[in-house]
């Protein structure tokens, strides 16, 4: 039987045959996809850096704080260990590169080797070290250089993920990139962007290396798939303002700030909580961003100081609208689904009082709702009951991320009462499972307990509503903390279908991103910015609100307001004492 042929065939440009291990993970995850081999590697020096390096400001032989920190991450960083992959390369024809001694700091190679690496009929080279873009090979392989770049609109030089910090920036950021045959701009195949960890830069550092590592081999599916990318990077280029690598007073100034970050970090988590309640918007749903000063909003009834209400969704009735909602129990320290109704006449007197043109500056008349007890009970944390329509029933999926499972429920007549149907995911741990029928497809957007929930976006797709349902095959098909994760329900606006995603950048719940679907396919999917809610949440006067879910003409929000909670303090102050049982 005749060998398969590659139908992906890449050169590795490197240093040395000694790369950080983050580096090695991800060529590693990129040759396990069949049909992608690794052809020819190319060396353009006998030293190996693992953190980007460049020429220490000052004069010559001076110490250098910003050295001594990278010598000590390349030893204890797990992510940055010198790894060998000589017997990974060891039958793979091999080219040197020669220093051109320019400024460019690019290399030099034989007109033979050029020829030698043009005949193997590259897709594209990526390359594992500083200053790629400048690399003469990009004529070379179908699709130029590949490289990795971190922080926007720093130098090549800058330590990843140090600045971010520095300049107590909410996101973390990278890219995998490619520098086409002779184009003058970057074209982005893989990005994303992440929590800055501010009190710690080994953490932050680590998180961006190791999370980046799962590009190189998404691309390689993408191309695979027949997904390419042709849209060059925007507010990127080589004109664009940079920041290198930090002086010695930098270093000093950073460490102190990250200092005061794990102290500021530490108070906060203890004693400033967020006090979750509900909202009703009478206003078109495009209002809430387009004239958020015009919307009719009305808050519903603040829950007690023990307990919050949060994950809103609807059912619309003859007799008013039901809402299922998460219910948090300070007793037992979780979740719960809880429920209440609104008649038309309670929600005839919402709407008259929702004036336009100023916030509410009082909650709903408790009176004006109906507590009913929902029969979605488990012994673990449950919240977001994502509530939907299909085929004139009322369906519910419950967040059981603690169940590793994702359970769907059919609504038994009255909205308290629900009966089981099957679980369409097990053996996975989703977070704020949100379904939606577009394209002739059900989709099912989520997160992953174990892997980032607020920031890596899961894909599942499937023909019929109970199943089979399937992984996308690019999971997670987006890392970003500021639109991943699921923030209510999908609605459609003149034919284009937008997905509402919590921006956790500044904080957990911290806004509402509302996104574009542009790509939606079993093999790809993208995304843009469309709007958010940011103007809403300073009108309303909240400090955040992370649900949006449409009923009707009706939207439901949640929104927080920080203050004390002597419950929530209890809680966290249990769960430290556990962790540090465990240890």
């Amino acid at each position: 039987m005749q060998p398969i042929p590659p139908l992906l065939k890449f050169g590795l440009m490197c240093h040395a045959p000694i790369l950080p291990a983050w580096q090695v993970s991800s060529l590693q995850q990129a040759l396990a996809i069949q049909g992608v081999e690794l052809s020819v590697v190319i060396i353009n020096s006998i030293s190996n850096s693992v953190l980007p390096a460049a020429p220490t400001a000052g004069s010559a032989g001076a110490f250098s704080l910003w050295s001594s920190v990278q010598k000590r991450l390349a030893s204890k960083l797990a992510a940055l260990l010198p790894t060998s992959i000589e017997k990974l390369v060891a039958e793979i024809p091999q080219v040197f590169g020669k220093p051109a001694n320019n400024k460019d700091n690019s290399y030099s190679y034989d007109l033979s080797d050029r020829e030698k690496i043009k005949s193997l009929g590259l897709d594209f080279i990526i390359c594992f070290e500083s200053g790629c873009e400048a690399v003469s090979l990009q004529d070379c392989s179908r699709r130029g250089i590949w490289y990795f770049r971190f922080g926007r609109g720093d130098s090549r030089s800058a330590p990843p993920g140090f600045w971010e910090i520095y300049r107590n920036e909410p996101k973390t950021s990278g890219s995998l990139r490619c520098a086409n045959p002779g184009g003058d701009r970057e074209i982005v195949l893989r990005e994303g962007d992440f929590k800055t960890i501010t009190g710690s830069y080994s953490t932050n550092l680590s998180q961006l290396v190791q999370e980046s590592s799962r590009w190189f081999g998404q691309a390689c599916k993408d191309l695979l798939n027949g997904v390419e990318r042709v849209e060059p990077t925007t507010g990127i280029t080589a004109e664009s303002p940079r920041r290198g690598e930090p002086d010695n007073l930098q270093c000093l100034i950073f460490y102190l700030r990250l200092k005061r970050n794990k102290l500021r970090n530490w108070f906060n988590n203890l004693f400033l909580h967020r006090h979750w309640g509900l909202a009703l918007s009478f206003s078109p749903v495009q209002e809430l961003w387009q004239n958020p000063e015009s919307a009719k909003v009305a808050f519903l009834p603040v829950p007690s100081r023990d307990t919050f209400h949060a994950d809103p969704c609807g059912m619309a009735h003859e007799e008013g609208l039901a809402i299922l909602h998460e219910k948090w129990n300070g007793t037992r320290g979780l979740g719960e689904i809880s429920g209440f109704s609104l008649g038309r006449a309670a929600l005839a007197e919402l709407e008259r009082t929702a004036y336009p043109g100023k916030p509410p500056d009082k909650p709903a008349n408790v009176a004006a709702t109906v507590p009913f007890k929902v029969n979605l009970e488990f012994p673990h944390h449950c919240s977001y009951p994502y509530v939907f329509r299909h085929q004139d029933q009322y369906f519910c999926i419950p967040e059981t991320g603690e169940a590793a499972k994702v359970s769907l429920y059919r609504c038994a007549g009255h909205p308290g009462k629900w009966v089981f149907v099957t679980d369409i995911i097990t053996e996975f741990a989703a977070i704020d499972s949100t379904i939606v029928h577009f394209a002739g497809k059900w989709w099912l957007f989520c997160t992953r307990e174990e892997d980032h929930p607020d920031s890596h976006l899961y894909l599942w797709y499937a023909d019929e509503l109970t199943g089979p349902w399937r992984q996308h095959q690019n999971n997670p098909v987006k890392m970003n903390i500021g639109s991943a994760r699921p923030a209510g329900t999908p609605f459609e606006l003149d034919g284009q279908l937008y997905r509402p995603a919590q921006d956790c950048s500044r904080n957990y719940g911290g806004s509402i991103s509302i996104q574009k679907i542009t790509s939606l396919t079993p093999t790809s999917f993208s995304e843009q910015p469309g709007a958010d809610l940011q103007g809403l949440t300073e009108f309303l006067q909240v400090d955040g609100m992370h649900t949006l879910s449409r009923v009707g003409d009706l939207t439901l929000l949640d929104y927080y307001r920080h203050t004390f909670l002597p419950s929530i303090l209890m809680y966290r102050l249990k769960r430290y004492l556990h962790a540090r049982q465990q240890q």
